[in-house]
């Protein structure tokens, strides 16, 4: 038997409120800065993509799931899953205007990604990613320190 949680529709009325509200907030952001396009992943569920029209910028999608799932474009880093309350809320909020703003620095080596956003209060918050198998397996002591450094461009 389904569980009595698992039965309603999906999208929840609350996941389409916060994802309209998200959506307004980005358009208001960004301006003519970036195109914000809405649509849907592989399974319908709703789906944000904002994309800057200046190189160096970095993009943001922010996906629908059982929690919002906040990546910023990078090489493997850059992936947060944020709850639908206000705490996830002003989290997506302040790290789109960390992008939007270029506060963001990413430490890359071989299939090994950490990418830090730098909110506008000074707090950073970092997420690490490895791509593949062979990434994760290979040992490479130090490699936040020896790493490339990338930044990013603010929007405008």
């Amino acid at each position: 038997m389904i569980p009595a949680a698992d039965q309603g529709p999906w999208p929840e009325p609350l996941t389409m409120n916060r994802f309209a509200a998200l959506e307004a907030y980005a358009r208001e952001l960004v301006g003519t800065s970036a195109s914000v396009d809405v649509g849907a992943d592989a399974y319908g569920g709703p789906v944000i993509r904002i994309t800057p029209h200046r190189a160096g910028a970095r993009a943001v999608n922010f996906v629908a799931d059982q929690w919002i799932v906040c990546e910023v474009e990078s090489s493997g880093g850059g992936r947060w899953e944020l709850d639908y309350d206000s705490t996830g809320a002003a989290f997506a909020h302040n790290a789109l205007k960390a992008v939007v703003a270029g506060r963001v620095e990413e430490r890359v080596a071989f299939g090994r990604s950490q990418l830090t956003l730098t909110f506008q209060d000074g707090s950073t918050h970092t997420e690490t990613g490895v791509n593949g198998c062979l990434a994760a397996l290979t040992p490479q002591p130090g490699w936040r320190r020896w790493g490339e450094l990338r930044g990013a461009r603010p929007y405008a």
